[in-house]
């Protein structure tokens, strides 16, 4: 699969996702015998961030440092989700995303003495 190249810049992710059948609701499909609920945000593309600490939820550390909404170039934290980040209005470019990554991080160590651990894995080049 070729993944569209946005303002001349690498794209920030690509991928597949097979949905195998839709079962009671239209809300949860069974994804690699899964069931799996979709109460995730949508948006052109969008990812869970970080791990949750021990104890705790990142989301809501996030959220309770007033980042939700937050933008660095297209990336953006899910107003639904503070541990997604959406791909905003399909503009965002990789240094977006690990930006916004980044200064999330920096933000809530500085208001709450937490780290938060990537759950994602960014490879390739910058």
């Amino acid at each position: 699969m070729n993944a569209p190249v946005i303002n001349d810049k690498k794209p920030a992710y690509e991928g597949q996702l097979l949905l195998q059948e839709p079962l009671a609701d239209d809300n949860t499909w069974r994804v690699g015998g899964v069931a799996k609920a979709l109460y995730k945000p949508t948006g052109i593309s969008d990812l869970a961030v970080f791990r949750n600490p021990p104890n705790l939820y990142a989301a809501q550390l996030i959220e309770s440092c007033g980042l939700k909404g937050m933008r660095v170039g297209g990336a953006k934290v899910s107003e639904k989700h503070a541990n997604f980040i959406i791909n905003h209005e399909g503009t965002a470019c990789s240094e977006d995303i690990e930006g916004l990554i980044q200064l999330v991080q920096k933000i809530v160590y500085e208001k709450t003495s937490v780290e938060l651990i990537r759950e994602v894995h960014i490879i390739g080049d910058k």
